[in-house]
């Protein structure tokens, strides 16, 4: 286990929060009750006010769940987020529907050489605009990555390319009549990079994630946005519709 270092600039209730995370991803105490209050402040060595401050951090991101008359441990019920296939939407349309409100988002607009993977799918080497998107209701909970259709020159979108959207289809329909009328996607289960990890805040490397692969089209099959979605899947559930087509 870590120590705190108090010669740190880092906040005393930083490095406690993060010798929490620590502790209640290892063994002893993944299935098990943390020691007590003043147990963990003899242990920390520090006062009981960057304790609990530490530990409303962690419950806000809802890693711990607190137990009366038995103590604090591991959240063995995280809340997850839920989402459909039956039909197609933008994730905070999808959010909003549920009257779930997303509390944690940032963006970032690139414009950038494009991998080999996207240069395949757009026929084109050309330069495209890069759109890093992440959300959640306290931390990010969802990292997106996406990749536009160089065809449609977002680039010389100034509003676009400063950020100056909140809903993005939305935006595209009223400002360049660009209107996605169906995907293909492709959704699998895979072991997150160092990378993801520190953009989604995993603390155990051993949580899969969520990849879902989705191409964007309109409705004359003209790809606009080949898009990578990062999920946590010990926050999130995809629930999934299929109807049954009889034959006559």
């Amino acid at each position: 286990m870590n120590k705190v270092d108090k010669s740190s600039p880092i906040p005393l209730y930083i490095q406690v929060e993060e010798i929490l995370k620590e502790m209640l991803f290892s063994k002893e105490y993944s299935n098990n009750f943390l020691p007590n209050e003043y147990e963990l402040m003899n242990m920390l060595s520090v006062s009981r006010d960057t304790l609990r401050k530490a530990m409303k951090n962690l419950e806000i991101q809802g890693l711990i769940e607190r137990i009366r008359g038995k103590g604090t441990r591991l959240n063995q019920k995280p809340e997850k987020i839920n989402t459909t296939l039956s039909e197609w939407h933008s994730f905070t349309d999808e959010m909003s529907k549920k009257n779930q409100n997303l509390f944690y988002k940032y963006s970032i607009v690139e414009y950038c050489e494009a991998p080999e993977e996207v240069q395949n799918l757009f026929l084109s080497d050309q330069k495209v605009v890069k759109l890093i998107r992440a959300k959640g209701f306290k931390n990010p909970d969802v990292y997106f990555i996406s990749y536009f259709n160089p065809i449609f020159l977002l680039e010389e979108d100034k509003d676009f390319m400063n950020g100056n959207f909140e809903k993005l289809y939305e935006y595209l329909e009223k400002k360049h009549n660009i209107i996605p009328e169906f995907s293909y996607e492709e959704i699998s289960a895979t072991m997150p990079d160092g990378d993801i990890s520190k953009k989604l805040c995993i603390v155990d490397k051993n949580i899969p994630i969520l990849c879902r692969k989705r191409k964007v089209y309109t409705l004359d099959n003209i790809l606009i946005e080949y898009n990578l979605g990062f999920y946590r899947a010990d926050k999130f559930t995809y629930n999934i519709t299929l109807k049954n087509k009889i034959e006559e």
